[in-house]
């Protein structure tokens, strides 16, 4: 099962795209102005990309009277094929970390400063500091799982009832050695 995991995390066709779009948002962070938008959008896509393997493991679990790497292979395609509703969710729940995140955020830094009293530049630092750790905390305890958890809901509401209607797995087996690999040892012919 840990073998599967590592095939569908090192997926050549999800780390191609993430990588064209970080290169988009660094060129975008360069524009005045635009820095927060481009860090939407690297949120937006981290969440939308960063949990294809979550989803996909959720999947062979959800049908293991099927070899797990079948279930693996077969998640990665229905992954794909509902990439419009995939894309909805990961935008509404980008939407909702950022707010709240941009809401700890403020509250936090509000909270230190009241409670730490200490006045001028010193004060200001030591609240900044104190927020960012407690955000990357909160971060880490809180909002990755719930985007994890929203994304595979997402994934699983729609799984169940996706018919493959197109061939996705020629496609990703020409995007990706490793989802070839992977369906290789599914035992299907490609």
């Amino acid at each position: 099962m840990f073998g599967i995991a590592h095939f569908l995390n090192d997926l050549q066709v999800i780390a191609q795209i993430n990588g064209t779009l970080n290169i988009i948002g660094n060129f975008l962070e360069k524009v005045p102005g635009m820095d927060s938008l481009a860090s939407f959008a690297k949120t937006f896509v981290d969440i939308a990309l960063g949990n294809v393997d979550e989803c996909c493991m959720a999947y062979t679990f959800y049908y293991e009277d099927q070899s797990a790497f079948k279930s693996a292979a077969d998640g990665v395609v229905i992954y794909f094929q509902n990439w419009k509703t995939i894309l909805k969710d990961a935008l509404k729940t980008a939407v909702i970390v950022s707010g709240i995140a941009w809401f700890c955020f403020m509250f936090v830094i509000i909270g230190i400063l009241s409670a730490m009293g200490m006045p001028g530049i010193m004060g200001l630092a030591a609240a900044l500091l104190l927020a960012m750790m407690i955000i990357i905390v909160v971060k880490s305890a809180v909002m990755d799982s719930y985007t994890m958890i929203c994304m595979v809901c997402s994934y699983l509401r729609v799984a169940p009832t996706t018919e493959i209607t197109f061939d996705l797995y020629n496609k990703l087996c020409k995007l990706s050695s490793k989802f070839k690999s992977l369906l290789q040892k599914a035992g299907e012919a490609i």
